[in-house]
């Protein structure tokens, strides 16, 4: 049996992304990154949001709090 969380990740590495909150935090942590996975998976995400014409609110939700987890991030990792 896969785990549920597989089966969604499974699902949205297929085209199909979740459309509520928790289904999405299942996918990638909503919290502050911490590694250059977290990063990698955060940027797909987002970008895969990004594109969809029409969000729901908590699509919206989770990309702009992810969005901001994503610059704390490279704010962090930058040489600058």
């Amino acid at each position: 049996m896969i785990p549920e969380t597989l089966e969604k990740r499974m699902r949205f590495n297929n085209g199909t992304i979740p459309d509520n909150f928790h289904d999405l935090c299942e996918i990638c942590h909503i919290g502050p990154i911490q590694d250059d996975s977290h990063y990698e998976r955060s940027m797909r995400i987002s970008g895969k949001l990004m594109l969809l014409n029409t969000k729901n609110k908590e699509q919206l939700d989770y990309l702009d709090k992810l969005i901001n987890y994503i610059i704390n991030y490279e704010d962090k990792i930058s040489d600058f």
